[in-house]
């Protein structure tokens, strides 16, 4: 039998072949999904066990991409496809291959010998972990197979990581591996690439080259900003070497009038400390006559490394960074150093006249006076004026704060102070930037870049003609900085003439690429209808041409429903820009409050973007750049008379991150804001990526039904490609009246250990979790997963005992009940509510003590059985889980 993994996914598979003999499986189905069983067993059909269990035959989309593309991975003995083509066969493509590896936010990206973007992706959509790093052998599997290329395709592969160097990590795996260290994945002909020229490139450098391929202007500034880069001590050690390249190669080819105009801040490393790359600055031309583009360094600021290495997936807090320093705010109020984009769209509370004890304790950070981090990036901390973070003020706020205030308002000062000082260091240092080299267009690029309250006084105020910023700013965006070095700085070594017609009609020629670069799920009907089959208890579907869809989603929300919008590939970056969105109407001034709370379950402080017509949004938006901000970039004002008409999309301060859409960039979702344009007078929609709580954006189908029906009809209806979903009526009445009675009082039960798989916006955790089955109805098999509570109370039912004998036999066993100590009382109420939910009813108590007149036995056997399959309506919340034996 095929490995058999949860839904939800773990995040290291399992790889060794024939280590499994005998073993129990399980899948962990979600909220929704109670529906198939009663429809089973409603309408008398027979489902065998091992249906609902192997993801072959009933649950392959919820594995793995491998599935959904109809291949599977091989074992170690036999032909890979992904690694080898037959002689013969077909031409050999030279295809570069850039990876951003190890470190957080893996990723992969495809590019040709022409600069063509063939592919995009990253490792958390597949793995269903946020941020995922490590191995990425499965996501280059997903990226060969999508250009439908073999490692024999590949030219080269260029990767980066900035916590270690790969190169010499890599030697020593093979050892790794055989000690237990890390798991085989790790020495995947995909993860080490055997034989293929392998090459890498420094981090805020790699960070550069993703944006000056394609930035639609051919000379300018790039400005990195981010938490923390490469360190100095792999740079120098490895200085020179053809296989490696930093900014200290680019800076030994440079003239000495660029090496005069480099600035290094300190201006000398002292011996015997670690250095990281804190802020870079580069110049860049796209020249033809240089035979392609060329970078050279003009700043780069060091922060001291005062982290061991295996911290810095989880905090690095403590370093001097800007982003560094905004990280450890966010880990100060929200437990998470990556949850940046909450601190930012906390800030502008701070303004908005909350109160409280807390808010009193943190309201002096509102003072200028109270600065986080301020001064010139430019100079040292030891001269004037020069950049300073104020430890003393850091390092005296409470260090628990998360849990104290659920609502996280009494925080808005805190988040508001280091937003500001952020915003006036990175403008400081760019303003003096642009005045030494008088660079009239700049790239931001780097984490901070994804900060658009900045992004947009940036846009506003430093008056650059242009300003790029790419849908992937992050270290996701690595991965084809990687590629664009491998393929301008390591492959390509041609005439000038010849490199000069071929840019002239490649993707560096001043063409962003595509953020829309993962696989097309939506072109593979077979593949589509095998995944809509595997869910056809729980949905309903009604497929439409392609106007059709449009008319009828814009009307959806035009009638105030939340559509969760599937289309094409998947957008590399974290913005959901129109092909993994959810979407709404910006009119409905409650659609912030019920997004937030029974759609995404996250604060409730947090804004929703708008996707606006970019040919109208200069009469909604204020200030806005000529390029407009198609990759939601930017935030800006909404015009005061406009607020009234899009609540749904106006911050606390008035504000939006917009997306601004062209016809040019995305032709459907183009037309559908055209429509419900047309429909209200409102050219834009409500729209936030398409996840549940604590999951990466959905990547294939079976995420996208998955979450869909996990939100129990908060999203109204889903549209997959030319497929409108709808979730299933619960049959209610023909479940009573078809389900025959059964005679017997006490249903089978079963107890059963499982691993539970649960996921928060911080961390993954993994469980063991042991619960009592109840096995209900009369045909076919459905397990219905009760907690501790009910199914003790279960256990007990027979057609004697009342409410009154449970209770007595509880009181004498509540820490096997419940888990702890309760008193009399607790355990009162909480056995009334388990028989509430046992008998699909509400059962109230009296003067806090358990009515007399409610009788267990006047509903027990045959009936509790039959009302509990009515109540699980209102057991919709929990999860069914499915289990067999099974062997190899």
């Amino acid at each position: 039998m095929a490995d058999i993994l949860p839904v939800a996914r773990m995040q290291r598979k399992r790889r060794e072949e024939g280590e499994r003999s005998s073993r129990r499986s399980f899948t962990i189905l979600s909220r929704g999904m109670a529906k198939a069983v009663l429809c089973f067993l409603a309408a008398g059909e027979v489902c065998s066990t091992a249906a609902w269990v192997t993801p072959s035959d009933c649950f392959a989309g919820h594995r793995t991409r491998k599935n959904i593309l109809r291949r599977s991975k091989p074992s170690a003995s036999a032909s890979i496809s992904r690694l080898s083509a037959s002689a013969g066969e077909r031409a050999k493509r030279l295809l570069i291959l850039g990876l951003n590896k190890y470190s957080h936010d893996a990723a992969c990206c495809i590019v040709d010998t022409s600069g063509a973007h063939l592919y995009g992706g990253e490792k958390e959509r597949l793995s269903r972990v946020k941020h995922d790093g490590g191995e990425v052998d499965d996501l280059v599997d997903q990226a060969l197979t999508s250009v439908d290329a073999t490692l024999d395709d590949v030219a080269m592969v260029v990767q980066s990581n900035h916590h270690f160097r790969i190169a010499p990590f890599e030697d020593r795996l093979p050892w790794a591996v055989s000690q237990g260290h890390y798991p085989p994945s790790y020495i995947d002909p995909l993860n080490i690439f055997a034989g293929i020229p392998k090459r890498e490139v420094s981090h805020h450098l790699a960070h550069a080259w993703s944006v000056i391929t394609q930035a639609p202007f051919d000379e300018g500034l790039v400005v990195v900003m981010d938490g923390m880069g490469e360190s100095y001590r792999y740079m120098a050690d490895s200085h020179s070497q053809a296989e490696y390249l930093t900014d200290l190669d680019l800076l030994d080819s440079a003239t000495s009038e660029q090496r005069s105009a480099f600035i290094q801040n300190p201006r000398q490393l002292l011996a015997g400390k670690g250095y990281r790359e804190a802020e870079s600055a580069y110049l860049f031309s796209r020249s033809s006559a240089a035979g392609g583009p060329t970078v050279m360094p003009l700043f780069k600021r060091w922060t001291e490394e005062r982290s061991p290495p295996e911290l810095f997936n989880h905090g690095f807090e403590n370093m001097e960074s800007m982003g560094a320093v905004y990280s450890r705010v966010s880990s100060q109020i929200f437990g998470d150093w990556n949850v940046c984009g909450k601190v930012m769209g906390l800030a502008p509370w701070a303004k908005a006249g909350s109160t409280g004890e807390a808010t009193d304790m943190w309201k002096g950070l509102l003072d200028d006076g109270f600065r986080l981090m301020e001064g010139n990036l430019l100079l040292s901390k030891e001269e004037q004026g020069g950049f300073r973070v104020n430890w003393d003020l850091l390092e005296s706020l409470p260090h628990d704060c998360l849990g104290t205030d659920p609502t996280f308002m009494s925080f808005a000062p805190l988040a508001w102070r280091v937003q500001r000082d952020l915003e006036n260091a990175a403008m400081t240092l760019i303003q003096e930037l642009k005045e030494r080299t008088g660079a009239r267009n700049l790239c931001l690029v780097g984490g901070v870049a994804l900060n658009s309250v900045l992004n947009g006084r940036i846009c506003r105020e430093l008056g650059f003609d242009r300003v790029f910023i790419p849908p992937f700013p992050g270290d996701e965006g690595i991965a084809f900085g990687c590629a664009m070095a491998g393929l301008h700085h390591f492959i390509r070594k041609q005439p000038a003439e010849a490199a000069r017609a071929e840019l002239e009609t490649s993707s560096v020629a001043g063409h962003p690429v595509t953020p829309y670069s993962g696989y097309d799920y939506t072109a593979d009907p077979e593949g589509m209808d095998a995944v809509l089959d595997e869910y056809k208890h729980w949905i309903v579907t009604q497929r439409y041409t392609e106007s059709e869809i449009v008319a009828e989603t814009a009307q959806l929300l035009a009638d105030g429903k939340v559509v969760a919008w599937f289309q094409g590939g998947a957008e590399m970056g974290p913005r959901a820009l129109g092909h993994r969105s959810i979407l709404a109407d910006p009119r409905n001034k409650t659609m912030v409050d019920f997004l937030n709370k029974e759609v995404k379950h996250r604060e409730a402080f947090r804004p929703f973007a708008p996707s606006v017509i970019a040919e109208e949004a200069d009469g909604w938006f204020e200030d806005l750049p000529e390029c407009g901000s198609p990759y939601m970039s930017i935030t800006a004002a909404v015009r005061e008379e406009r607020r009234g008409l899009v609540p749904a999309v106006c911050h606390v301060d008035g504000t939006a991150r917009l997306q601004t859409v062209r016809e040019s960039d995305e032709p459907l979702f183009y037309r559908l804001l055209q429509q419900f344009f047309k429909l209200t007078g409102i050219p834009m929609v409500v729209n936030t990526s398409f996840n549940i709580k604590g999951e990466p954006i959905v990547e294939e189908p079976g995420d996208a039904l998955r979450s869909f029906l996990a939100t129990e009809g908060a999203i109204h209806t889903l549209i997959m490609g030319d497929v409108m979903i709808e979730r299933r009526p619960f049959p209610t009445e023909d479940v009573l009246n078809q389900v025959p009675l059964r005679d017997t009082s006490q249903p089978l039960r079963v107890q059963e250990t499982y691993l539970m798989h649960t996921k928060d916006d911080s961390e993954s955790r993994k469980s063991m979790k042991s619960v009592r089955l109840g096995r209900m109805g009369g045909r076919g098999d459905g397990w219905v997963d009760f907690d501790a509570a009910d199914l003790r109370l279960l256990q007990m039912i027979d057609n004697e005992i009342t409410i009154q004998d449970i209770l007595d036999r509880c009181l004498n066993e509540a820490s096997v009940f419940l888990g702890s100590e309760v008193d009399e009382q607790e355990l009162e109420v909480l056995v009334a509510e388990s028989a509430g939910k046992a008998v699909g009813e509400e059962v109230a108590l009296e003067d806090d003590s358990l009515p007399v007149t409610v009788d267990v036995s006047e509903c027990v056997g045959a009936e509790v059985q039959c009302r509990v399959m009515e109540g699980l309506q209102r057991l919709y919340s929990r999860q069914l889980v499915y289990f067999e034996e099974s062997s190899e």
